[in-house]
């Protein structure tokens, strides 16, 4: 036994103590990425994903959780090209496998079959579908972005002065870090400003891969579960990046987002005289109706007036007639017992005078009511037609103001709006004349109730961890 001898000092182990010993000296190895190409990808009882990564000369048995995968956010499929980082193992069976840790998108071909997997589940979910509507007149907003770079400035630079409120949450928008950056700022805005009328995602544009941080599948889900609309101006070539899919409104660039802020006030602006000369119609309408109406009133008080003393009279002819036939019943009667009603002569001659008391009396409170019906009538008309005469145009006209109209009839209610040699026209309280412009004098102070549509100088910072 030679070769025994010779061997006599070589440790001898079990195979599993030798599967122990390998794994030991493998986690010296420092990490690195390992680039390949998927093949023989399984998801196993959704829970586990097994795949090979290969290339011309070797294959490697690589394994990670689904929920890891997830973290990711995108799906891989036989055939893309990766990039992984991970832990080796000699498994107890004899089988080499690297148990993955990350996982990076590698090559253009590879983010574009990525970016097709999630868009057509997404869209397969309904996430693309829902679109809530943008507040008009927006005046509360939400900025994501980073503060290095010109997209505040732009977004800033074409928001008009109609009061905008912006509020800034710095985050990054490339990178690996950017998805959780993104997210953090959208939870953010949601969980301390729930009532922002919209939150903009802003970035500057770049190439398909600068852009991956925006075809994320968890960055889909956090916009699309946010409270608060979101609209996105991220700048893009051909492939709309899946956030601007998710979101509300899409646009493509900063400058645009504003743009769309704009778009409700500005036509508000436009529409301004048009309904200052509707108010002023509405009230000529109103006066009328308020003139007709009084008239209105006013025949009805006469009318019931009227109504009201023949009812009366005719109750008092009522009383009469009831009272003749009641004396004729008791003359009736007095023929045939003529001893009974002289013996109660005189008890019937006092009923009579009561009767006839009560008569008086009742005619006497019915004229009262008419009187004082008549006179609150009376004073409710006179009050009518003297408010009505406190709001007539033509009293502001005789207490010495007067109107100025341009050469279109329009009246003038700025010193803006004449220039020196404009022919102007003004209304008296009896008559007209006309004037020619010589000299301008600016003495215009604007109210500190419009100071609030100051330009917006720059925006308010929401606190973030990004500083």
């Amino acid at each position: 036994m030679p070769y025994l001898e010779a061997n006599q000092k070589i440790k001898v182990v079990s195979v599993s103590e030798f599967t122990r010993l390998v794994n030991e000296a493998i986690t010296e190895i420092e990490p690195v990425w390992i680039e390949g190409e998927v093949s023989n990808f399984k998801n196993w009882q959704n829970r586990w994903i097994f795949f090979s990564l290969k290339d011309e000369f070797a294959i490697l048995n690589c394994n990670l959780s689904k929920y890891k995968l997830e973290s990711f956010g995108f799906d891989l499929e036989d055939g893309m090209k990766i990039r992984v980082l991970g832990r080796p193992e000699l498994r107890y069976k004899g089988e080499f496998t690297l148990n993955v840790e990350e996982i990076q998108l590698w090559g253009e071909g590879a983010l574009k079959k990525a970016y097709e997997l999630l868009k057509k589940k997404l869209e397969s979910e309904g996430l693309f579908a829902r679109k809530r509507k943008i507040p008009d007149f927006v005046q509360n907003i939400g900025l994501i972005t980073s503060k290095s770079g010109v997209v505040i400035q732009d977004f800033l630079k074409n928001l008009k002065p109609f009061g905008f409120k912006v509020y800034f949450y710095n985050a990054r928008v490339e990178g690996i870090e950017a998805v959780f950056s993104l997210m953090e700022a959208i939870k953010w805005f949601n969980a301390n400003m729930p009532n922002l009328d919209v939150l903009i995602i802003a970035r500057g544009g770049g190439s398909f891969e600068e852009l991956q941080a925006f075809n994320n599948e968890i960055l889909a889900r956090v916009i699309f579960a946010s409270n608060i609309p979101i609209l996105t101006g991220i700048g893009h070539e051909v492939d709309v990046p899946i956030a601007s899919l998710v979101a509300d409104i899409s646009v493509s660039t900063p400058t645009a987002a504003a743009i769309y802020l704009n778009r409700s006030w500005e036509s508000l602006q436009k529409q301004i005289p048009y309904l200052e000369e509707r108010l002023l119609d509405d009230f000529g309408n109103c006066l009328e109706l308020t003139f007709d109406k009084i008239k209105e009133l006013s025949g009805d008080v006469l009318s019931n007036f009227e109504k009201l003393l023949k009812e009366n009279k005719s109750r008092l002819n009522l009383l009469i007639e009831k009272l003749i036939s009641n004396f004729s019943q008791v003359f009736n009667i007095f023929n045939s017992l003529a001893r009974e009603i002289r013996n109660n002569f005189e008890n019937l001659y006092r009923k009579k005078i009561e009767i006839e008391k009560r008569i008086k009396a009742i005619s006497k409170d019915i004229l009262k009511y008419l009187e004082i019906s008549i006179k609150e009538k009376r004073d409710l008309i006179l009050n009518k037609e003297k408010h009505l005469a406190i709001l007539n145009p033509e009293r502001n006209l005789k207490l010495g103001y007067s109107i100025v109209f341009d050469q279109k009839n329009k009246v003038i209610k700025e010193i803006v709006k004449i220039k020196i040699g404009d022919i102007l026209t003004t209304k008296l309280y009896k008559g007209r004349f006309t004037s020619k412009v010589k000299k301008i004098k600016k003495d215009y102070n604007p109210s500190p109730a419009f100071s609030h549509l100051a330009p917006l100088r720059g925006a308010r910072w929401a606190p973030n961890k990004n500083g």
